[in-house]
């Protein structure tokens, strides 16, 4: 019984950093969870060390007619890794498995795919939602997800008007200006403070490490008609989810998980659940997903196992087709039957 190992390098090779395709896959997937053809497992949370510091999570997935794949991942994040050991922050194995015997037929480096589905998550809600124009986009958070967030805007926007970053490391914010305006040729500005990045701009998209009882975004920062996706789930305030217009998520499941914003605010009839749009409906022209040119839509994209799975079923099929990876043995002859 044999599988492919993917490393880093492979995935990279055969496609992991394509945002074009990434976000095509994380846009059908949305579709398939909404229209049930898809499948997300709750996930597992391990913390050590409070719910924004050390942890683990497991997740699952299974992806039906047309693509016929399930799939899990682990993924482990310390926050201090970058400035404390110069290494990511996160690290993943992505597990493919044939949805018939259950055995894996793919493992692979999954850091890399998580965190351009995470982008692309922003890229497609951010499709189906913002108006016209040339948009001011703020980033908040120099990390790999405001890297990845801005590539797939980059991808389904026809123009940017200009990028506001900002960081609580200057340094890290003047590395990402100086990197992004030369490999996306956009006009990219570092900025002072979070509300400064957040105030005029038409997309908000905050990628930080800030945990419960520590947000900072207030509702009177937001542009009328501007769209906030809060990729990192706790920058805004209660009242940012209570005010807005419109609240669009891409998995209605995580309304009730003790780690999301939505299940205290439901239980205090802060915010109805039926008011809340899924971005499936959206897409597939169920919902509308604005009403006004000046409505504040808050989007919330959930991260899910099956937008990996997905992506990584893609890399897989490429790198079968390239002749890529390493062939490893699970066993000859199983030792029960």
């Amino acid at each position: 019984m044999d599988f492919l190992y993917l490393s880093q390098e492979d995935v990279i090779q055969c496609g992991a950093l394509d945002m074009a395709q990434t976000i095509k896959c994380v846009e059908d997937a949305t579709v398939m969870l909404y229209q049930k053809n898809a499948l997300e497992a709750d996930a597992v949370h391990l913390l050590w060390n409070g719910i924004s510091g050390k942890r683990m999570a497991v997740h699952a997935a299974y992806l039906g007619k047309g693509v016929d794949v399930a799939g899990g991942k682990i993924i482990a994040s310390n926050p201090d890794n970058p400035l404390k050991s110069g290494i990511p922050r996160a690290s993943a194995v992505l597990t493919l498995n044939d949805p018939e015997t259950g055995y894996p037929i793919s493992m692979m480096e999954g850091a890399v795919i998580s965190h351009m589905r995470t982008g692309a998550m922003t890229g497609v809600g951010v499709k189906h939602l913002v108006g016209h124009g040339s948009p001011v986009i703020g980033l908040i958070g120099a990390g790999p997800i405001s890297r990845t967030s801005l590539m797939a805007l980059n991808e389904v926007l026809d123009e940017i008007g200009h990028v506001k970053i900002f960081d609580l490391v200057d340094r890290r914010a003047a590395a990402f200006e100086e990197e992004l305006e030369k490999s996306l040729c956009l006009d990219i500005r570092a900025v002072k403070s979070a509300e400064e990045a957040v105030r005029g701009s038409d997309i908000v998209v905050p990628a930080t490490t800030v945990g419960p009882g520590e947000a900072y975004i207030e509702y009177d920062w937001l542009k009328p008609g501007c769209v906030l996706s809060d990729a990192s789930i706790w920058d805004e305030k209660d009242d940012v989810i209570a005010k807005a217009d419109r609240v669009v998520i891409n998995n209605v499941q995580r309304l009730h998980f003790r780690y999301d914003r939505f299940a205290p605010l439901i239980a205090e009839n802060r915010i109805s659940r039926d008011a809340i749009v899924h971005l499936g409906a959206v897409i597939t022209g169920q919902a509308k997903g604005r009403e006004r040119d000046d409505d504040i839509i808050l989007f919330c994209p959930r991260g899910m196992c099956l937008y990996d799975v997905y992506n990584g079923f893609r890399i897989y099929q490429t790198a079968r087709a390239k002749g890529l990876g390493q062939v490893l043995t699970l066993w000859k002859e199983p030792i029960w039957s």
